[in-house]
């Protein structure tokens, strides 16, 4: 089952990464453009929403992203985290303020719990 919302724009994913010390969350998106390439990335907005549970992530560039386009690109972000608790969903929009993506955040199991 996936951990997507229904209506992203491409494929997406978040998980938390529990191997080390410390937690990990990581996003990683799949989505259509017309082929433009300007270096797309993903970064935290600052300040955050008011769901301290809901990571809000801005696509730089995700203005190109197009539900039409045939290129695919791929972004990734990854951050320490306090506890592998800390984010619940994760909000990915263009600069503009266009919701990407929406999604849960699958918890890795890790060995020894």
């Amino acid at each position: 089952m996936s951990n997507a919302i229904e209506n992203n724009l491409g494929t997406w994913s978040a998980h938390v990464q529990n191997e080390g010390k410390t937690p990990q969350i990581i996003v990683n998106g799949r989505f259509p453009t017309n082929g433009h390439k300007p270096g797309y990335h993903l970064v935290k907005n600052d300040p955050q929403g008011i769901n301290p549970e809901e990571l809000l992530l801005t696509l730089m560039f995700g203005n190109l992203v197009d539900p039409k386009g045939d290129v695919y690109f791929t972004a990734r972000y990854s951050e320490v985290i306090t506890t592998s608790e800390q984010y619940k969903t994760v909000l990915v929009m263009d600069p503009d303020g266009r919701s990407l993506a929406q999604m849960k955040v699958e918890q890795e199991m890790s060995v020894g719990r």
